[in-house]
Formats: structure tokens, C-alpha cells, sequence
């Protein structure tokens, strides 16, 4: 027994000192952490230069272009486009999908049970891939984001894509490039103001964002030690900072700040536990003071629905909540 009273508090002791190694690494670079935790978690994309295009029929013949290569000086720069029915000879409204990751997690496969909701309703998915962090900080993705959506409007009539019915969507971090690539997309001051490329000849009708990160300098706010933990060292290592809050960059990427009057129709959800809710709620009282149309569905708080639940289509809170989101496509489409 004292044997193994002794083991025991062995083995305290040296959990207890990799806790503390690991906060205390985290606090000065997050870097270490978030590629090993990824990589133990599944999520850390490992880059693969050699990655080939391929072509592929789905049960229900959607064809799939996947890992189509868009320009770009930055590594990641993938594509898969869905196309109901193989048919490229209609034109057809596009959504276009950011996946999140904290910028430095994900794939774009990861969003793929959520997309085809909307493949199964006639519209044409882009989902694209971009360059993480660590190893690539802000603005990378973002420009990666213009240059992905530029490649979708010059090849819009070879996929069946109609140019006037783009949506843009995105979730959490992705949640975050999508608002900022919409506001590049429609305010002409802040896109001069940061030298952002515009695609030309392109109209956005709608933008979807699932338990987007809208203001930065509130990631750690989320009302869960863990998340505010996780989340600010993702932060942190996204721009390169651990004083990331009072940092230009950080102004430019707030989405609620900088929105305009010429912002699309917003659908806005988010859950309540160890997410963005208050940024949910902010954002639309942003856009209403600008006139702009916006649909918001935060889920009731006793069904206990945390950060990204939008993607687990078990529960009842996410089923209501894409069927929303595809009537909201088709309403800003039509």
C-alpha cells in the first residue's frame, strides 16, 4: 500500500509539472501547444505539397472538384467545389465556405456534412483551404480569402456558377474571414485604406456566419476559462503578439467595426456556453443601425449549446438552425 501511495504521488507531481510547463510555455509563445494539441486532437492540417486534383460522383451525383489549386503565393491554397448534379450547363447561386480552427486548426473536409445541405438544395459550395498559423500569420489567410474568391469569379461558367448570387459563410475563425473578405468586398474606403484586391464583376447577396469571432479583442471573453484560454493563445499566435488587443492589425480585422451601410443580408448564429454570443448580438445591432437586413438565432440557454454547436446536427437547436440558414439562401438568391 505504501508502495503505491508512493507511485501515486509520483505521478500527481509530474502531471501537475507538465500542466504548469505547458501553461507557462503557452503564456509566452502558444506556438508549441497548438501544434501539438492539433496534431493530438486530428485537427492541425499537415500541408501537402503534392496533393493531386481529382474528380468525384457522390451517391447522389454531385460532382466534386476537389483540391483545385487557386493562385497564390502561400501554401494550402485549395479548393473543393461542389456541383449538384454534375450540372454545369445552368447557372446556379454559390456559397462560399471559410472553415474555422482558430486560424490555426481545420480543413475544409471539416465543414462538409454542413455544405451539403446546401448541395442538396440545388446551390453550387466552394469550400476553400488556406495557409495556418503558426506558421502563417495575419493577413495571410485573409489574402488567400480575395485570391480564392477571385479564382471562383474568373471560372465561374466553367462550374455553372452565377455570378450575381454569391453568399459568403463561414464559422468561428472562418465566421471572422468571411465578414472581413465581405467588407473588402463592399467598402471601398477600408479596402484603399488596407490595400486589399477586390473582385470585380461578382454581387454578394448574403453572408451565414456560425458562431463567428467578430471582435478579436474579445476572443477570451467567451464566459469559459478553458475556451478563453484556448482561444486567446490561438489569437496571440495568429498575429504574432501576445499584446495582440491594442494592435493596428486587430482594428483592421474587427468586423463589426467596420462594416458599412453597403454590407449584404447577415444571418447571425451562436450558441450560449463557451462562445461569442455577445458579439453575435452586437454585430446585428450593428448592422440594424445601418439599415441592413440581418436574421439572428442564438439557441435557447437551457439547451446548453456551446461554440461551433451548429455542426453537430444531432441536436434539435442545429437542425432549426440550418433550415434557416437555407431558407435565408434562398431568399437572398432568388
Amino acid at each position: 500500500m505504501k508502495r503505491f501511495l508512493k507511485i501515486f504521488k509520483w505521478m500527481v507531481i509530474i502531471m501537475t509539472a507538465s500542466i504548469l510547463l505547458i501553461i507557462t510555455v503557452n503564456h509566452f509563445n502558444p506556438a508549441p501547444f497548438l501544434k501539438v494539441t492539433g496534431s493530438f486532437l486530428g485537427a492541425e492540417y499537415r500541408y501537402d505539397e503534392s496533393v493531386e486534383q481529382i474528380e468525384e460522383v457522390l451517391s447522389d451525383n454531385t460532382k466534386v472538384y476537389r483540391n483545385v489549386s487557386y493562385a497564390s503565393n502561400y501554401s494550402n491554397n485549395y479548393l473543393d467545389i461542389f456541383v449538384p448534379e454534375g450540372d454545369t450547363t445552368s447557372t446556379r447561386p454559390v456559397l462560399f465556405n471559410i472553415h474555422g480552427g482558430g486560424f490555426a486548426w481545420g480543413d475544409k473536409i471539416d465543414d462538409e456534412e454542413l455544405v451539403q445541405h446546401f448541395v442538396d438544395e440545388g446551390y453550387i459550395v466552394v469550400s476553400m483551404n488556406y495557409a495556418l498559423s503558426p506558421d502563417n500569420l495575419y493577413p495571410v489567410p485573409i489574402i488567400q480569402a480575395t485570391e480564392a474568391l477571385g479564382y471562383v469569379a474568373e471560372n465561374a461558367e466553367q462550374y455553372g456558377i452565377d455570378k450575381n448570387n454569391f453568399v459568403i459563410s463561414g464559422g468561428s475563425a472562418g465566421g471572422q474571414l468571411a465578414g472581413q473578405l465581405t467588407i473588402i468586398q463592399t467598402n471601398n474606403e477600408y479596402r484603399e485604406k488596407y490595400g486589399f484586391k477586390v473582385t470585380k464583376d461578382i454581387t454578394i447577396k448574403g453572408v451565414i456566419l456560425n458562431c463567428a469571432l467578430l471582435d478579436i479583442t474579445r476572443v477570451d471573453n467567451t464566459g469559459f476559462t478553458f475556451t478563453n484560454w484556448l482561444f486567446n493563445g490561438m489569437v496571440r499566435a495568429y498575429f504574432g503578439s501576445n499584446k495582440f488587443e491594442s494592435l493596428s492589425e486587430v482594428a483592421e480585422a474587427n468586423v463589426i467595426e467596420n462594416v458599412n451601410v453597403d454590407f449584404p443580408s447577415t444571418y447571425l448564429t451562436d450558441g450560449t456556453v463557451a462562445t461569442f454570443t455577445d458579439q453575435a448580438l452586437d454585430f446585428k445591432e450593428k448592422l440594424s443601425s445601418l439599415g441592413i437586413d440581418v436574421t439572428i438565432y442564438i439557441t435557447p440557454e437551457e439547451s446548453n449549446q456551446a461554440h461551433g454547436y451548429n455542426g453537430n446536427f444531432l441536436t434539435e437547436e442545429a437542425q432549426y438552425n440550418i433550415a434557416q440558414e437555407l431558407e435565408f439562401m434562398k431568399k437572398v438568391t432568388q
